[in-house]
């Protein structure tokens, strides 16, 4: 195995790993963009401009992204985090030129037209709701309010309801614009590949409608200074609840749930509130509000 780089004089960066022993490759193309890059009245623009740039280009419509991979037997995804999004297909060897044509053409040329706006719109709001439905996918953006506040990196990268409901097309499609630039990617490719001929194919599938017709260094995303805060917790317990006990997270009737609680609003439990032997108590022990005394004892996330 060897990795290589190469870098253009755009600032698009090319890494490769050469596999032999496999049939097999593998293409990323990492975008410098996620939630944190995000204004509070574009929260969710990252996530959302993912799943637009699927719905067409001005070469390939969304059917034909789909069956040009799907036709040789390839797989193809996206996923957005809080730093970067990224956009690969895996496929046979034979296959690689045609997946970094497709998945190039994402990058440079999709059109992100009002229609499929409104109609991913609906989409991103269903996963919001759903994402609200499963506590185990909301404790980690409880976790990241808790400790980063009211920051970019902080906030949700699914954004929230008001600000995908008032996102326009312009303002999705200027965000792309802005930030889909070469400077900001790098293409990583592995499998049973050759690093020049690797090269060659993503300069020329990156080339189209200009996209690398400029001059830039590549952009490394800085270290972020980030506020100390008073030491907090977020708490979860396995137990049958109702709406009052999990009213700070869910407005639901949940039969078996996680219930995802503020250490803030936790106080000891008396006594007479937790009639257990004091030697069985714990620092950990919590009273939950309004006549639901329940002691979670080795159920709660320790601190650290």
């Amino acid at each position: 195995m060897s990795v290589k780089r190469s870098v253009h004089s755009s600032g698009l960066r090319i890494v490769t790993e050469e596999v032999p022993s496999v049939r097999s490759a593998a293409v990323g193309i990492w975008v410098n963009v996620g939630s944190r890059d995000e204004a509070p009245a574009t929260a969710g623009a990252s996530h959302f401009l993912e799943h637009l740039l699927f719905k067409g280009t001005t070469s390939r419509t969304a059917l034909e992204i789909s069956s040009s991979i799907e036709s040789v037997g390839g797989e193809m995804n996206a996923f957005t985090s809080k730093e970067y999004t990224c956009f690969y297909a895996r496929v046979i060897d034979t296959d690689l030129p045609m997946a970094i044509n497709v998945v190039s053409d994402l990058i440079t040329s999709s059109i992100v037209s009002a229609f499929d706006v409104d109609a991913e719109r609906k989409v991103v709001l269903e996963e919001i709701a759903m994402r609200d439905d499963d506590p185990s996918d909301q404790i980690h953006d409880f976790f990241s309010d808790t400790y980063y506040g009211n920051t970019p990196i902080g906030r949700p990268i699914l954004g929230t309801v008001e600000s995908i409901k008032g996102m326009s097309r312009n303002t999705v499609f200027n965000y792309y614009k802005k930030k889909y630039l070469p400077q900001d990617l790098v293409v990583a490719v592995a499998g049973n590949i050759k690093h020049k001929r690797v090269v060659a194919m993503v300069e020329e599938a990156l080339s189209r409608d200009n996209f690398l017709d400029i001059l830039a260094a590549p952009v490394v995303r800085p270290n972020t200074v980030v506020k100390n805060t008073k030491q907090q917790s977020v708490a979860l317990c396995t137990r049958r609840a109702n709406k009052h006990i999990c009213s700070m997270a869910w407005k639901v009737w949940l039969e078996q749930t996680i219930a995802v609680l503020r250490w803030e609003s936790f106080r000891r439990p008396s006594v007479e509130e937790c009639p257990l032997d004091s030697s069985k108590r714990s620092a950990r022990s919590v009273v939950l509000p309004t006549r639901c005394t329940h002691t979670l004892n080795n159920l709660l996330v320790p601190e650290y």
